[in-house]
């Protein structure tokens, strides 16, 4: 979640050959562009606001923002299984979303869970917890989730005669954008209205965790760094997640404000906490927009 993690994560990666050298050459050059115009890492304290994002208030008395999803907490679920906190958490964010079924029914943790994990019973034994990936397919009902079927659905299509075409670059951006979410991609999204999904590790259990749904947070602002970001997202919206993970730091979060689905209520985490404990944070367009490019890594064309 640190600026110079993020910066060495994507240069250090082994982008080696054919389609990956433009990949790497640019992001290389653009890093070199923002560590020159950065300079010190000693951030720079954020000037008096002018205009924030439209769900963002300030502060002047203690000089942080709030970013706040307005009305969410209405939406509050409690997980229906005692590892179903995933399953809760997609039940907000679809309800935030309006999203509906085909019948045009609300999306409920049973539908998620059976489609995702095959067992949509909360009283069956086999019901179960989910995987980060599994929590990107659930934030997308709408994307063919074929799981092990997809692959063997590629395979007959194979042997049907297709031509198996290998998308080198899109496994690359997959992995970097999957790989390199934090702080700064959580607080934009909150900003834009976009709930974000995070796994908290147990304190004392670290390899169990535990999913809630981020609706807001309290944060401060790196003034020099926001200039740069701003700018940098105006340039090819096409790459703006490369844009925004290079030119990190540009918050400090101060607090978490989440749904905790296993007490159904709204709980403030401090930084220090979150810090702590976090495995992973996703949002529904980052989640869609990391899984579309890998479904686009193996495709069959018919000859």
């Amino acid at each position: 979640m640190h600026g110079a993690t993020t910066v060495a994560l994507i240069s250090s990666v082994a982008l080696a050959g054919g389609p990956f050298d433009g990949l790497r050459d640019g992001l290389r050059n653009l890093e070199n562009k923002v560590n020159d115009a950065i300079g010190s890492p000693t951030p720079a304290p954020a000037p008096a606001p002018t205009e924030g994002a439209g769900n963002e208030r300030y502060d002047a008395a203690t000089r942080r923002w709030t970013a706040e999803i307005p009305g969410f907490t209405s939406h509050a679920a409690q997980q229906r299984h005692k590892d179903w906190c995933w399953a809760a958490c997609a039940e907000m964010v679809h309800a935030h979303y309006r999203t509906r079924t085909p019948e045009g029914e609300p999306i409920t943790q049973e539908r998620i869970a059976q489609r995702v994990t095959g067992v949509g019973d909360p009283a069956s034994e086999a019901a179960r917890a989910a995987s980060y990936y599994e929590i990107m397919w659930a934030l997308n009902p709408d994307l063919d989730y074929l799981g092990g079927e997809r692959l063997a659905a590629l395979a007959q299509r194979a042997l049907e005669g297709g031509e198996i075409q290998f998308n080198g670059r899109s496994i690359v951006e997959s992995y970097l954008q999957r790989t390199t979410l934090g702080v700064d991609t959580m607080i934009p999204a909150l900003q834009q209205g976009h709930p974000v999904v995070a796994g908290l590790r147990h304190e004392t259990k670290p390899d169990e965790g535990h999913a809630y749904v981020v609706y807001g947070a309290v944060y401060e602002k790196n003034g020099a760094k926001t200039a740069i970001r701003n700018l940098l997202n105006r340039i090819a919206p096409e790459n703006r997640w490369a844009h925004e993970r290079l030119v990190s730091d540009t918050y400090r979060l101060v607090a978490a404000l989440a749904i905790d689905p296993q007490t159904r209520k709204a709980i403030e985490i401090p930084v220090e906490e979150f810090a702590r404990r976090v495995d992973f944070m996703i949002s529904r367009p980052q989640a869609r927009e990391i899984l579309e490019k890998e479904m686009s890594v193996v495709t069959v064309a018919p000859r």
